[in-house]
């Protein structure tokens, strides 16, 4: 029959309506994706730190060298650990004097790495990394953090400041949109896991510029030489930008093809059991929680790669982009806040190590708590809804792209 005497049937007409919704709703992200700039350019900050509150990379060198010489028997430097340009990483071992007859042999501690300021931008990592080491070392009060406790049980080792060129280069050009090295490579995209796919940039303009090949940066080759010779049993990755606990997998493939390392159910159960101590936090696979996909990063390749037990990526403050945020204000608290934020992220580490040290972990995580707010959406129509508001919203009210935190 002609075109124009074809009666089409109703359940027909719906999917080819949905179908032109879903392509129109792919076509406005692509050239919203596009049009944004994907540059970390400065922007007219909304507020600056306050460096009476906020440390440089000089003041929190200088601050963990002095709790280093100061805690000698507690505190072990490791001065191999550089940047390109020849920084400290601030890499440390924190764990039992050697003389404490109450600490577990080393052999029995709890293996685990911490790492903070992967990303120049994200100042509050580094604060709540020195926050840490005084509750640990210093006998201050902070609930749950026992230092001697928790060290006679741990072998904690701690990436204090991942990223040092990227963050002197911040200072000194108060660019404060920085999130690269000093070659504009971001750590977080140079891991060879998915290394090179559409979740990371070949422009080294861009903020997810991923360096010219995989582990070209210094900087990454230490936690591939620290998780070899180490072997722990837990990393964790920190971030800022909104409050989001991470599983691996993150990486575009595994976004397809529903990919999970082995151990995924109990890295869920931590997420969940550390979300629930947290203040409107939510938990989940990084592939369903996360807006894009990042090829590329630490998690991926530790938990993929090193097949590490208990790896995690966790964006500690914020609320995300947006409501004429620029960029300091998205990663990082006014200065005035930020002893209170802080503060308020101590109980994450203290349930962190509440579960690792834990005879039956298996019990404790499974006990009642908090219902999370993380919840699994209804993929289909949902998903539909979500490509198209967010296609338009980002089309015709954004002049630039989202900054992004992991």
């Amino acid at each position: 029959a002609p075109v124009d005497e074809v009666t089409l049937s109703a359940p027909y007409t719906m999917r080819l309506a949905v179908a032109a919704a879903a392509a129109a709703a792919v076509a406005l992200l692509v050239l919203a994706t596009a049009a944004l700039a994907r540059d970390v350019l400065p922007h007219k900050e909304n507020y600056l730190p306050d460096y009476s509150v906020y440390h440089t990379y000089d003041r929190l060198a200088s601050a963990v060298q002095e709790l280093a010489a100061k805690h000698a028997g507690h505190v072990t430097l490791q001065r191999g650990y550089v940047s390109r340009q020849g920084r400290s990483q601030l890499v440390m071992r924190v764990t039992a004097r050697a003389e404490d007859a109450m600490a577990l042999p080393v052999s029995q501690r709890a293996r685990v790495l911490f790492s903070f300021g992967e990303h120049a931008r994200e100042f509050i990592t580094c604060e709540s990394m020195l926050d840490l080491l005084e509750c640990l070392l210093e006998e201050r009060d902070c609930p749950g953090l026992h230092g001697r406790s928790i060290l006679q049980q741990t072998d904690l080792w701690i990436v204090g400041m991942a990223n040092p060129d990227g963050r002197v280069l911040l200072e000194e050009q108060k660019n404060y949109c920085w999130r690269g090295t000093s070659t504009g490579a971001d750590l977080n995209r140079n891991f060879d896991w998915t290394y090179g796919g559409p979740g990371s940039s070949s422009d080294p303009k861009d903020e997810e510029y991923r360096g010219p090949q995989a582990f070209s940066e210094p900087e990454t080759l230490t936690y591939v030489n620290l998780t070899k010779d180490i072997g722990f049993d837990a990393i964790v990755s920190f971030h800022s930008g909104i409050k989001h606990i991470y599983v691996p997998f993150a990486d575009s493939t595994s976004r397809k093809t529903k990919r999970a390392p082995a151990n995924e159910a109990y890295m869920l159960q931590v997420a969940g059991f550390l979300a629930s101590a947290l203040s409107e936090f939510q938990h989940g696979r990084a592939r369903d929680l996360s807006e894009y996909s990042a090829d590329g990063t630490l998690i991926d390749y530790v938990g993929g790669v090193c097949k590490v037990r208990l790896v995690l990526a966790v964006e500690m403050w914020g609320e995300g982009d947006g409501n004429g945020k620029e960029c300091f204000d998205i990663f990082n608290p006014p200065s005035d806040d930020l002893p209170s934020r802080v503060e308020a992220f101590r109980v994450f580490y203290a349930k962190l190590f509440e579960v690792l040290h834990a005879l039956d972990s298996a019990a404790l995580l499974e006990a009642p708590r908090a219902a999370s707010s993380y919840q699994t959406p209804n993929r289909q129509l949902l998903w539909l809804i979500v490509m198209l508001l967010s296609a338009i919203v980002l089309f015709f009210t954004r002049c630039r792209r989202s900054c992004r935190s992991c």
